[in-house]
């Protein structure tokens, strides 16, 4: 949860002599090691980490275990970004595995990032080893390992339904010829892996998916597709007004066929229809119309809208009627005001689902290179648990527009961060040459998705416990843990920076859930 920056001493901790990392089954959790030379640069740093062993000698799995280097993206002060910030360099962001060797100059430090992936169903305890770290002008350093495994496991069904979608032609254009089925998988478990759909909420004019491909996607967690986009009167897909009509009969039609092949496969809830992108009040009316159309063509499949309503969620001017779910932008939910309209929308019958872009900007968190890596987590987990949206939507993953390549090289890489007006905004992880490259925001994503799936599995445990007749003193305590401490999150542009705090509030909940599990 922390970024290390390769150019500032990092004096501020939290730091140990041993990396401590707690994790469940079908969890993804990490730590950093931060190699720094302290008398000389230092030449061909090479690490490797050992196998993970508990008392009776039983090892983590050889892929449950990945230590690699972090890599460094460089902002620059033009064009300048839409928000401020205080220092413009080299951030920590894309982690290389295929990086094995680096020099690290005097006055600079270098991350590693140790990675423990948990297979569901590993035997719960204390599990040891070392990580060891060479360069060919200093004497090795070892550093010891303790991964704890909790007793229960984290399902591959989640608990929130996400929307982050995913560009399948920008993927195609930064791999040019190496693009192909077998790389697009690589993507599509690598999202799953994340907890996150490969979807696109912007999917038009597409044949409908294969059958065995959404079969395929049911097996890793996927639970939402977009079956089509509508855009307003006026946007660029339907700009010709006397062809406008006759573009909503099309859109429907292909969102008819791809219902078929979802219905097919036994996933039709997957399904939903998304209208009119951030429009303002003078589109209200044509949502409505546009609407009603697709609502007698799908009944029963829920339409989704990101319209600007933030105070009335079209009862006023009948858009709710047809609409299912507004997506909001999460400033919303630390305004009385806007909460009561909320409130009001719910009481209605609609969804309301967190929304961020390139806003809000700090003290709120968001996914910029250059913000705080907790505050990506909290937002998708602590703060999730207390504000309790119906699901979470962002309007992309993989935005690449000032990029024509895969990171090849590192630590220090030639990717360009910037997107828009930001860094980082819709472009959440990056391409390497065989396949999808995380990055320190998007683990700290799935992370807050892990943490939320904490709540929900101490909320399921709390119900079967007292169905058993557990102390009810026990079950009290317990539930005190479902609510998010204000010491961590106090209101949404109030939220803590320090990464020990989470870890002890998820570890009380953690032996919670074990303790009324037993």
């Amino acid at each position: 949860m922390v970024k290390v920056m390769p150019d500032v001493s990092p004096a501020a901790g939290p730091h140990n002599d041993t990396v401590a990392i707690a994790v469940a089954g079908g969890e993804v959790e990490a730590g950093q090691i931060i190699v720094v030379p302290v008398t000389r640069d230092l030449e061909g740093v090479e690490f490797s980490v050992s196998a993970l062993t508990n008392a009776d000698g039983l090892a983590l799995a050889e892929s449950a275990v990945t230590l690699s280097v972090m890599g460094y993206v460089e902002t620059k002060s033009e064009p300048p970004v839409v928000y401020p910030v205080e220092r413009v360099g080299w951030f920590p962001d894309p982690i290389l595995p295929f990086v094995e060797r680096f020099d690290v100059d005097l006055g600079k430090n270098q991350s590693l990032w140790l990675s423990i992936d948990i297979p569901a169903g590993q035997p719960a305890g204390l599990y040891r080893g070392q990580v060891t770290v060479s360069a060919a002008n200093a004497e090795d350093r070892t550093i010891p390992v303790e991964v704890r495994v909790f007793g229960f496991d984290i399902p591959v069904q989640r608990s929130l339904r996400t929307t982050l979608p995913t560009f399948e032609n920008e993927l195609a254009r930064i791999h040019g010829e190496a693009w192909n089925r077998e790389m697009y998988w690589r993507y599509v478990d690598f999202l799953h892996a994340h907890r996150v759909n490969i979807d696109n909420i912007y999917r038009v004019d597409e044949a409908p998916p294969k059958l065995e491909d959404i079969e395929r996607l049911a097996a890793g967690g996927q639970d939402a597709w977009a079956l089509r986009y509508i855009p307003h009167p006026g946007h660029r897909l339907r700009a010709n007004p006397e062809t406008s009509d006759e573009y909503v009969t099309t859109a429907i039609a292909e969102a008819l066929a791809t219902y078929a092949v979802l219905e097919e496969a036994g996933v039709a809830e997957w399904s939903y229809v998304y209208l009119f992108d951030e429009v303002q009040e003078e589109h209200f009316d044509a949502l409505r119309r546009d609407g009603e159309r697709v609502r007698e063509a799908l009944p029963g499949v829920p339409l989704v809208t990101s319209a600007r309503d933030y105070l009335d969620y079209g009862i006023t001017s009948g858009v709710s009627d047809v609409i299912d779910a507004w997506g909001v932008p999460i400033m919303a939910f630390n305004d009385d005001e806007h909460l009561a309209a909320i409130e009001r929308a719910r009481a209605n019958g609609d969804q309301i689902t967190w929304v961020n872009v390139a806003w809000p900007h700090d003290p709120y968190p968001n996914f910029f290179v250059e913000y705080d890596a907790i505050g990506a987590r909290l937002m998708m987990g602590a703060m999730i648990q207390k504000y309790r949206p119906d699901g979470y939507g962002y309007w992309g993953t993989n935005y690449w527009e000032h990029n024509d390549h895969p990171i090849t090289e590192g630590p220090y890489t030639d990717w360009n961060p910037f997107t828009g007006n930001t860094n980082g905004d819709g472009s959440l992880y990056a391409p390497g040459e065989e396949g999808p490259l995380t990055t320190i925001r998007f683990e700290n994503i799935r992370d807050g998705l892990e943490d939320y799936e904490y709540y929900r599995l101490l909320e399921k445990a709390i119900t079967e416990g007292r169905a058993r007749g557990i102390a009810e003193e026990l079950l009290e305590s317990a539930e005190a843990l479902l609510t998010v401490p204000a010491e961590i999150v106090k209101a949404l542009d109030d939220y803590t920076r320090d990464s020990q705090l989470l870890e002890q509030h998820r570890l009380r909940i953690a032996e919670a859930i074990e303790e009324l599990s037993r």
